[in-house]
């Protein structure tokens, strides 16, 4: 993703025999001022790195988890507290989520964040939103997350209630159903179940009522996975003002990128899978900051990427790498330095 440019030889002698050598002609150079050389990015990211000319995008580099500062002799050595079963996909993942690294989380740290920021909206709407199902990130320890579906699913009609009229105000199957939801409160799982339910019945409304806003430059040409999430995130951002919400947490989800063979398409690095899902990434994050800019709120929205872990700079012989550790993240948004 982020390849030496300057350095390129050093890259090419450990990439080029297996196959997974990028071509320094088709890298997208960028300078990096604080360290006074030039890297690039790869050829399949042309919309972050028109971000990156025009300084709405950072790169966070060789980071991932630790329990307390590690080096490469204290690792081999076994004289350091490491992060729970390293190089495990999920549990890597949890520990990006939870930022808790040697043990376990009941909430992560983007439902954390809601907990402490839900009093600044003016609404009940719920503070932090799913478009990818409900993963540890986005549990909080009070805040419950709502997932919706993503476009080209309308917005009000991402969280269905079927079997009722529409609106169901008036329904006597309604009103009989919202009163059963008041029965046995003394029992706590009950209580608990009555309470998600009746919560979802209200996001449901609201969202029935908004409508479906369209926001350039979505949808997309084609129209890709992480885009569609993303063109959702974008509607709900444009009725902030209506939905009462000044702080919000979103999330999104791409998988695909554990590429242990086939990660280039034959002697061709630059194509195959993971260029395109690296292709996939860009569209729809530049999509994405060109709806904030549009929206007049790209000062106020931060979007970064967070995964499991890295791969490893040495190839594996079968056109992929495996596991490694510490990995290079995106910082995009109008206030980014």
């Amino acid at each position: 993703m982020i390849v030496p440019y300057d350095d390129y030889a050093a890259y090419a002698s450990v990439r080029e025999d297996s196959g997974l050598a990028l071509p320094q002609s088709s890298l997208l150079p960028i300078d990096v001022p604080s360290i006074g050389s030039r890297f690039a990015l790869h050829p399949s990211l042309a919309g972050l790195h028109e971000l990156w000319g025009a300084g709405k995008m950072a790169a966070v580099c060789n980071v991932g988890p630790l329990v307390e500062p590690t080096t490469r002799d204290s690792y081999r050595n076994g004289a350091v507290r490491l992060p729970l079963n390293l190089f495990s996909h999920s549990d890597q993942q949890n520990q990006w989520q939870t930022s808790v690294a040697d043990g376990n989380s009941s909430a992560g740290w983007g439902g954390r964040t809601a907990d402490n920021t839900a009093d600044l909206n003016s609404a009940s709407f719920p503070a932090i939103v799913s478009v990818a199902g409900t993963p540890i990130f986005v549990t909080g320890n009070s805040e419950r997350p709502l997932a919706i579906a993503p476009a080209p699913t309308r917005l009000d009609a991402a969280l269905r209630l079927d079997g009722f009229p529409n609106p169901p105000d008036s329904s006597l199957r309604f009103l009989t159903m919202k009163s059963v939801l008041q029965m046995d409160q003394d029992v706590a799982l009950v209580r608990g179940a009555s309470r998600v339910t009746s919560e979802a019945l209200e996001v449901q409304r609201t969202l029935s009522l908004v409508g479906d806003p369209a926001v350039p430059p979505f949808p997309l040409t084609p129209s890709t996975n992480l885009g569609n999430q993303l063109e959702q995130v974008a509607k709900l951002i444009s009725l902030r003002a209506s939905l009462g919400m000044s702080r919000q947490v979103f999330f999104c989800s791409l998988g695909g990128f554990d590429n242990h063979n086939g990660q280039v398409a034959g002697r061709s690095p630059e194509t195959g899978t993971h260029a395109n899902l690296l292709a996939e990434v860009s569209g729809a994050m530049k999509a994405f900051y060109d709806a904030t800019v549009a929206l007049g709120v790209a000062s106020q929205v931060v979007t970064f990427t967070l995964s499991d872990f890295s791969r490893t700079y040495k190839p594996n012989g079968t056109l992929g790498t495996d596991h490694a550790w510490g990995a290079q993240h995106l910082v995009v948004g109008g206030s980014v330095l």
